[in-house]
Parts: structure tokens; C-alpha cells; sequence
């Protein structure tokens, strides 16, 4: 009973600094595009994602190097279904969003390009690593600089 009063408890503090640390990164992230002067979304696309996403980058680079390709692919897969399904679904049933539609279409088919490059071709080597962080980097750039892309993006 001792050790199940023991890890609750260190549940309970794990849950609280997550909560408090979502918020802080969810502040300074608003304060970060309003002091750039560039949409929240271009923030949350390249600054909240790349820092969020570092734990899986972490686990699929430690399982890559220990032969256990497996265990990268179905982190990388895993970690997208649960954030497009669960928490962007949950999300969304506590609190409806509003998101344009020129976002979806711009945003939306870039990611599924580059989601479903990898899982099609059943193997990944250097090559194909190096062509899918390359287009991680131009979606970048074309994030932070619109008009060198599309002339008429807000």
C-alpha cells in the first residue's frame, strides 16, 4: 500500500508540472510571435513542435543506433497518431476550433506528404532520411518567410 500511496503521489506531481509547463510554453510561445510579429501558427509550426517533438527525436535516434528500427518507426507513427487522434481530438471536444481553411489545405497536405513518404516505401536509409529533413527544413523556411513561397499568404 506504501508504494501505491508513493506513486500516486509522484503521478500527482508529474501531472501538475506537465500542466505547468504546457502553460508556460503555450505563454511564452504567444509572447514569442507577438514580439517576432508573426502569426501564432508560424510559432506553434516550427518553435512549440520542434521542442515538443525533441523526446521522440531522442527515442527513435537512441533505437536507431541500437538496431531497433522498429521501435523508431512505431514511435514516430505511434507519437502522430496519438497527437492527431487523442490530443487534438480531445482538444477539440472540450473547446471547438476555429482554424482557416487555407491553413488546413497549406499545412495539412504537406504533412500528410511527408507523413505517408516514409510508411509506403516499407524502409528508410540515408537517402530518404536526409530528403524527409530536408523537406522539414524548406517547410520551415516557407513558414517563416510566406512570400518567398506564395505572394498573396497574409
Amino acid at each position: 500500500m506504501n508504494d501505491f500511496l508513493t506513486y500516486g503521489l509522484a503521478l500527482a506531481a508529474g501531472v501538475g508540472v506537465l500542466f505547468f509547463g504546457a502553460e508556460w510554453l503555450v505563454r511564452g510561445a504567444a509572447r514569442l510571435a507577438a514580439s517576432l510579429g508573426v502569426s501564432p501558427i508560424v510559432v506553434g509550426l516550427t518553435v512549440v513542435s520542434l521542442g515538443t517533438s525533441a523526446p521522440e527525436l531522442v527515442v527513435a535516434l537512441t533505437a536507431a543506433l541500437r538496431g531497433n528500427s522498429e521501435l523508431a518507426v512505431g514511435n514516430v507513427l505511434g507519437s502522430n497518431l496519438a497527437n492527431i487522434g487523442l490530443i487534438l481530438g480531445l482538444t477539440a471536444l472540450i473547446r471547438p476550433m476555429q482554424v482557416s481553411a487555407r491553413v488546413v489545405t497549406r499545412e495539412g497536405w504537406g504533412d500528410l506528404r511527408l507523413g505517408f513518404r516514409g510508411p509506403v516505401r516499407a524502409w528508410l536509409v540515408a537517402w530518404p532520411g536526409l530528403a524527409l529533413a530536408a523537406f522539414v527544413g524548406a517547410a520551415v523556411y516557407f513558414l517563416l518567410f510566406p512570400d518567398a513561397f506564395d505572394p498573396t499568404f497574409p
